[in-house]
């Protein structure tokens, strides 16, 4: 039976017959001093074998996920045209807002929508400019029932918060 010898560096027992260590791949005997001969021992010296753990891929994983999200845009394409609707429903409710402050604040009362009330708004000071559609092409803001009384102010081209046009 062969003998058994201790690592001296991480202290496995290992058969005699063996010149390395079969956990740390160290040399179990002192050879000569000339280095081919502890170059060449080196070089043939079986390493351990050890692959990754399932941690470690499991982390590999979630790095890369992150990595793919962060670099792979939305796959939703990019839709301007409900910005522009929006933009224009803002439109939409500042100029009613300024319509309900005028007519609070004058004895007549505005009832439609034109280019004659938008331009009486701006020199008012009730709005800060003409408010256009940002649609392409643009629409015309127009009255939708008597706007002193439930009236609404809707596009020609998006419609109105409550009736919207699709863009698409």
């Amino acid at each position: 039976m062969p003998e058994e010898m201790n690592c001296p560096a991480c202290g496995f027992a290992n058969r005699s017959e063996f010149s390395f260590c079969r956990r740390c791949g160290s040399l179990l005997e002192e050879y000569s001093n000339e280095p081919e001969q502890k170059l060449e021992l080196t070089l043939s010296a079986p390493g351990p074998k050890k692959g990754p753990t399932l941690i470690e891929i499991a982390i590999i994983i979630a790095i890369i996920g992150i990595l793919a999200a962060i670099a792979l845009p939305n796959s939703r394409p990019r839709r301007s045209g409900h910005s522009r609707m929006k933009a224009c429903f803002a439109n939409q409710r500042v100029i009613l807002g300024a319509i309900e402050m005028y007519n609070m604040d004058h004895n007549e009362l505005l009832h439609h929508m034109d280019d004659g009330v938008m331009n009486l708004l701006t020199s008012g000071k009730y709005l800060k400019y003409t408010a256009t559609c940002p649609g392409s092409p643009p629409g015309q803001y127009i009255n939708d029932g008597d706007l002193a009384q439930d009236g609404l102010i809707k596009c020609t081209v998006h419609g109105s918060p409550e009736k919207p046009i699709d863009p698409d």
